[in-house]
């Protein structure tokens, strides 16, 4: 995980490398603001961009009129124009490049998503488009243990971490008991789950403590333990039903020998 986004930062160096060379020379602000604008398609930069123009028209304008005042007057007003003409350059570029680095994160995650989605002129809620990526990606209960682990590294709340753990240790049983034949129980848990843990992460980012935000946390931490006492269950009854089925052998082999005449 990167910085910024969920991709490696050597990933980010290299798709934000005309932010670091706007970084490095200044002057290319407006091509970078353009680029990032269009690559991404970042509504806020296109009118950032138009912004730029306006004010760097401005810049050129007082320079002309500064330069024509200057040849009508001699000198006289050279060291304030000069004053104010720096004061404007250098608020155009600090305008620049705030909007540039501002804006990087969201740029690299509007990249990142389009590596898998064709990118609108919207707002994108990137950690979730992300998360429901993953959960799609995920295929196997081995699949769905490394999404967890992911998870745990994430979450700081250490009873939800327990939660996580002992999620892991029953996915563990039941691809033993299920022997490979998990499909319905993925559907019905994998997404659930998922989306419990992203919501729990999200609201520890806040880093709030109201009332209503530990009613939350509390909230999910019982939803928890209800789907980790549903698997047990589910565990449990494939258990019941797998030691039925082999009463069930013992008890026609032993008819068959009766049968036979061997006992």
């Amino acid at each position: 995980m990167g910085w910024l986004t969920e991709k490696p930062i050597s990933w980010e160096l290299k798709k934000g490398w005309i932010i670091l060379l706007c970084v490095v020379f200044p002057v290319l602000t407006f091509i970078g603001i353009w680029y990032m604008g269009t690559r991404a398609k970042m509504s806020k930069m296109m009118r950032g961009l138009i912004s730029v123009g306006i004010f760097f028209a401005f810049d050129f304008l007082y320079m002309c009129f500064i330069a024509y005042v200057w040849k009508r007057s001699g000198n006289s007003y050279l060291h304030l124009s000069d004053a104010i003409g720096m004061i404007l350059v250098g608020s155009f570029m600090v305008y620049s490049m705030v909007l540039v680095t501002a804006n990087t994160k969201e740029f690299l995650e509007r990249v990142h998503l389009s590596e898998f989605m064709d990118l609108e002129w919207k707002e994108y809620d990137y950690l979730a488009l992300i998360r429901s990526m993953k959960v799609r990606k995920v295929q196997t209960l081995a699949d769905f243990i490394v999404e967890l682990e992911s998870w745990d590294k994430l979450i700081v709340d250490q009873q939800v971490s327990d939660q996580i753990v002992s999620l892991i240790i029953l996915l563990g049983k039941v691809d033993k008991i299920k022997k490979g034949q998990t499909e319905l129980f993925m559907e019905r848990h994998v997404f659930s789950l998922t989306s419990l843990l992203r919501q729990f992460h999200e609201v520890e980012l806040s880093k709030l403590n109201y009332t209503a935000i530990i009613e939350i946390k509390e909230k999910l931490r019982s939803t928890l333990d209800i789907a980790i006492a549903a698997i047990k269950q589910e565990i449990l009854d494939d258990l019941k039903q797998q030691n039925k089925f082999v009463e069930v052998e013992a008890d026609v082999y032993i008819q068959s020998l009766y049968n036979e005449g061997l006992l």
